[in-house]
């Protein structure tokens, strides 16, 4: 779906800019990418958390439709690569809404992450929660990391200050989703899902950014240019996203020979700006060659008949969570 040009004149009217401040700290950067290969193997990433994880109940109430229950606990995050979370993002928020009456002897529940500029609970509980009240699912809210309650003093809005908070959020939300699934589980809720919607944002943060200002700081310290550009790759189609691992599981009807030419035409940050420099001419011809290899490859993906859904009735979350078809 293509940008809407109101976001694009909206975003260029704000006052406030994102990553005002760079990239962030190179060695937290390096312990960041270090400690993604320990959370992108789903049995590593689940081990980093103890079953019995401390949460605190802050407050709970009932109201006319529902029960409303608060609580914090400590970012696992913070634990596993302290320094790198700011004291006001180390605590993890939640409301957690049930239904006062349970329509069948399931009880299930669905953790909602928070959309660009989601900031408190108000939005997900009325316009997510308490409608799903009415169908017997209950929810919990997650407080996003550097939003509402959990923002820094010195952030304006949603606008972090860092390339590498952006990581660091993704970091904390996962492990903090693992906390959440796994005390439902002691409680005896389930089945359990994890649901979010994008409010847009990421896609107008182009108009937003100092790229200038981004480029320059790259330049100026060898372990950007040298080093953390050599373990990111560009991604630049919808393909891209490293999911074709996960296609067997589904049953898609694709030829995986494709997909493994098309994660093998990646380049890295490093190896385009090295071939830029090195021989522009080379290295343009180069570039055309991977952009034109790579929309045969698209191509030949468009034409390929429709994939045929899995009969299985549950797909996996994590290990020991499944979230059924409704």
């Amino acid at each position: 779906m293509p940008i809407s040009r109101l976001d694009v004149v909206y975003r260029k009217l704000l006052l406030t800019k994102f990553f005002t401040k760079g990239w962030g700290i190179p060695e937290h950067l390096e312990r960041l990418f270090n400690f993604r290969k320990v959370m992108s193997n789903r049995n590593s990433c689940y081990n980093l958390i103890p079953k019995e994880y401390p949460i605190t109940i802050i407050n709970s109430k009932k109201d006319v439709d529902c029960y409303i229950i608060e609580g914090k606990f400590e970012s696992p995050f913070a634990l596993h690569l302290p320094g790198l979370v700011r004291p006001e993002v180390r605590d993890a928020f939640f409301q957690m809404v049930l239904p006062l009456n349970w329509n069948s002897e399931y009880k299930p529940v669905c953790i909602h992450l928070a959309g660009t500029g989601d900031h408190y609970f108000w939005r997900r509980r009325n316009m997510m929660a308490k409608p799903l009240l009415n169908v017997g699912i209950g929810s919990i809210i997650v407080e996003n990391p550097f939003y509402g309650l959990r923002k820094p003093i010195d952030q304006q809005r949603s606008s972090v200050h860092y390339v590498s908070d952006i990581f660091v959020m993704g970091g904390c939300l996962i492990l903090e989703c693992i906390v959440l699934l796994n005390w439902c589980e002691q409680l005896g809720f389930g089945p359990l899902g994890v649901t979010g919607i994008s409010m847009g944002g990421h896609g107008v943060m182009s108009e937003s950014i100092d790229w200038d200002f981004l480029q320059d700081q790259y330049f100026s310290n060898k372990l950007y240019c040298d080093k953390l550009s050599k373990v990111c790759k560009i991604v630049d189609d919808p393909f891209a996203c490293n999911l074709s691992k996960s296609f067997s599981d589904y049953e898609l009807q694709y030829e995986m020979d494709l997909v493994d030419e098309l994660k093998s035409s990646y380049i890295t940050p490093h190896e385009l700006v090295n071939s830029l420099k090195n021989n522009v001419e080379n290295s343009c011809q180069d570039v055309s060659y991977r952009s034109n290899h790579k929309s045969q490859l698209l191509s030949r993906f468009k034409k390929m008949p429709p994939f045929i859904p899995s009969k299985k009735r549950w797909i996996s979350i994590t290990n020991n969570y499944f979230l059924r078809k409704i």
